[in-house]
């Protein structure tokens, strides 16, 4: 039911909002804008949970895992690859670049995400932020590879 919500609401919304269909000024323009990403966002969400409790969507939904289990690692690696290749201290593209070029980089930077994390996962047990906050919660370095046991 959320998920017809926020989709089924959110998605028209949006379109109106994008191809300015009607005149609220700019501020019921920014209000549609907002309405229509959080409902769209809920939507998805509930698509996804719905989706994970499918035994052949789970199967599809797998990939993902890898970037889930490395989650803080990737939400870092983004900010400063993203940080570099769009603001004035790297290559500086905001607003110099299309949507489409834009989509273009972030679905690469997000795919080479998704094999990046399911090869370190392969031979670590967790990413390498996500061990070094695990570490200080508990107060001692946890094993980092996978197999691999501390000395006592």
């Amino acid at each position: 039911m959320a998920a017809a919500i926020g989709v089924g609401c959110g998605a028209p919304l949006a379109a109106i909002h994008a191809i300015n269909l009607l005149d609220f000024g700019w501020q019921g323009q920014l209000s549609l804008e907002r309405l229509s990403t959080v409902l769209l966002a809920l939507g998805y969400g509930a698509v996804i949970i719905w989706a994970s409790e499918k035994t052949r969507a789970r199967l599809l939904l797998q990939w993902a895992a890898p970037l889930g289990r490395m989650a803080f690692t990737n939400y870092v690696m983004q900010s400063v690859v993203f940080g570099w290749l769009f603001y004035g201290y790297g290559l500086g593209l905001f607003a110099k670049i299309g949507v489409a070029a834009a989509l273009a980089i972030g679905t690469t930077v997000y795919l080479a995400q998704a094999v990046f994390s399911t090869q370190w996962l392969l031979k670590y047990r967790f990413g390498p932020l996500e061990w070094l906050w695990r570490s200080a919660m508990y107060g001692a370095w946890l094993s980092f590879r996978r197999g691999w046991k501390p000395r006592p």
